[in-house]
């Protein structure tokens, strides 16, 4: 693409850009929460930018496609939510809990899932694939597409910012068991 091209496609973009983002950060708010609606529209104006070669070429076309992006931008953010969400529920429900007290059990996998989602995608992500997948450090390195090293460090990470989660957890107050007394025989 030569220099005159390039100044061309961006003015376009500029054109496309004042005329459309209004009408999609609206569009978005009338689907999503504000800042997931702020989220969404700016991704998708950044995809609109990488792919503006396959923009329609009337104002319109180029209007809707925007908001097709902006769709499926926000369908993606539900789905990324909703898989969190069932993440958080799954390593509650993989806890291996030492004592049968249902109610400890209870607190511990809530206690469990609050920390959870506390922490970042890419922390879940990164435990996930160790503790759900039981993947080693290479594999996981592979489908997130970094060094091994790279990716000890991050569940090294993870793994601190999870224990730190919990820590900060309000425990309740248990009582003391009175110890069991043998009768003489």
């Amino acid at each position: 693409m030569s220099m005159g091209q390039s100044e061309v496609r961006a003015d376009e973009y500029r054109a496309l850009f004042r005329d459309v983002y209004d009408d999609a950060v609206r569009f978005a708010m009338r689907r999503a929460e504000p800042d997931d609606a702020d989220e969404a529209v700016a991704i998708a104006m950044a995809v609109a930018w990488r792919r503006f070669g396959d923009a329609p070429r009337s104002l319109d076309a180029r209007r809707a496609w925007v908001f097709g992006i902006v769709r499926k931008t926000l369908l993606n953010q539900r789905r990324g939510t909703v898989r969190r969400a069932a993440l958080a529920v799954r390593v509650a429900e993989h806890v291996e809990l030492a004592h049968r007290d249902d109610v400890s059990a209870v607190e511990i996998r809530a206690d469990l899932a609050a920390a959870w989602r506390s922490l970042s995608a890419p922390q879940q992500e990164v435990l996930a694939l160790a503790v759900f997948e039981q993947l080693d450090a290479g594999a996981a390195a592979r489908v997130l597409g970094i060094l091994p090293g790279t990716y000890r460090v991050r569940l090294s990470r993870a793994r601190k910012a999870l224990q730190a989660a919990l820590a900060d957890r309000p425990r309740p107050v248990v009582p003391a068991r009175a110890p069991i007394r043998q009768e003489a025989s």
